[in-house]
């Protein structure tokens, strides 16, 4: 990882990801890594900059649906 970049799960974006420690119950193919939050599997997480504390919260304002062209800041 270069800079300030940091390695998410390729399908819900979240950077709460643990590689996986193989054991003798494991047969087969494996994945590596495994997204706590949308509990997926893969075998290479997706490397991109780190969000910005302001995008994060603008995200949040939108999820909520509050319009930011009439928050007052």
């Amino acid at each position: 990882m270069i800079g300030d970049d940091i390695e998410v799960c390729p399908d819900c974006d979240s950077h709460n990801i643990r590689q996986r420690q193989p054991s003798h119950f494991d047969t087969g193919t494996t994945h590596k890594y495994r997204c706590t939050t949308c509990k997926a599997r893969f075998d290479e997480p997706v490397v991109r900059p780190k969000k910005s504390e302001s995008a994060s919260a603008q995200t949040i304002l939108k999820r909520l649906g509050v319009d930011l062209q009439e928050v007052d800041v």
